[in-house]
């Protein structure tokens, strides 16, 4: 094939949230890039904590202050892996949840120190919203999405003052929800007998939801005080599927999108018409946002560490 006609490589990074968070996800990463262990030893100050040992030896659980400085720093490190070792050049990128953060950064719009700070005060807004409440989050699976949806919204019907809400718009067969576990347990049961999968995550709280309101401001208020720039690298919001256009306002952004659906589809649907043709997972390998990139196709998914 000659230069004219090969195709053009547009590569797309997705940066995770706290999805695949596991105990010592960082060990391949120290293993595989020599200088890291060193990198998370310099952004550790900034984190209020020791990262290298937070990623290896850690025993993580989904906590959100944890949770928050462990996934940022991975991809904040794997990033510069991409660019340094590999002379990646993305035309796009796109963060999930928390990761939108990290995606920031990577594209400019902050200091390494200042979105470890930031995903740190995210993550204390966090813990202090779910410390009085018992919200927990649900996958549903096993149909279309618009046929998830169909079914969620016949409960809510049935209870129209369930505090439960969609949060996570995965994939083509994938809806997870969130809210109080007393309203979830009624609706598995009123999943029974239907051809629809539940199953509970492991999070600390119904995160993407109005229970989260006081968390959203109090995340504002943090970020009203960093000065954040413009991306060198174009940015999706998983909050609605739409480029990034500008800094200003990010306080706001920021609050909106950690109260709001993730709206993960339609982000992934951006980056088609955005004509990518390679995307990669900032995050540790087999992570979610690979899986659902590949139930979607249409593009070649390349591993973190490929030589």
């Amino acid at each position: 094939m000659s230069a004219e006609t090969e195709p053009r490589d547009r590569l797309a990074l997705l940066f995770p949230g706290q999805g695949n968070l596991r105990p010592g996800i960082g060990q391949r990463l120290l293993a595989e890039v020599p200088w890291a262990g060193e990198r998370l030893r310099q952004l550790s100050e900034a984190a209020g904590t020791d990262l290298v040992e937070l990623l290896c030896e850690a025993p993580l659980c989904e906590e959100p202050v944890t949770g928050h400085l462990a996934m940022a720093a991975y991809g904040l490190v794997a990033f510069e892996h991409l660019r340094r070792d590999r002379e990646e050049r993305p035309a796009i990128m796109a963060g999930h949840s928390l990761g939108e953060i990290t995606a920031l950064v990577c594209a400019g719009m902050l200091g390494p120190e200042e979105g470890l700070r930031l995903a740190r005060v995210r993550g204390e807004c966090m813990a202090e919203a779910t410390r009085d409440t018992s919200g927990a989050m649900l996958a549903l699976v096993g149909a279309s999405l618009e046929r998830l949806r169909e079914i969620f919204a016949d409960w809510r019907g049935s209870d129209p003052d369930a505090s439960v809400w969609e949060v996570n718009l995965n994939g083509p067969q994938q809806l997870v929800v969130a809210g109080e576990r007393e309203a979830l347990a009624d609706l598995q049961a009123f999943l029974d007998g239907r051809d629809v999968r539940s199953m509970p995550l492991k999070t600390a709280g119904a995160f993407h939801t109005p229970l989260m309101a006081e968390a959203a401001a109090c995340l504002a208020r943090a970020a009203a005080d960093l000065s954040f720039g413009e991306p060198s690298i174009p940015l999706v919001s998983s909050m609605n599927g739409r480029m990034l256009t500008s800094h200003r306002g990010m306080e706001v952004h920021l609050a909106l999108q950690m109260a709001s659906p993730v709206q993960w589809l339609e982000t992934m649907r951006c980056l088609q018409r955005a004509q990518v043709t390679r995307v990669i997972e900032v995050g540790p390998p087999g992570g979610p946002l690979t899986r659902l990139a590949r139930d979607l196709g249409g593009w070649r998914i390349s591993g973190l560490f490929e030589k």
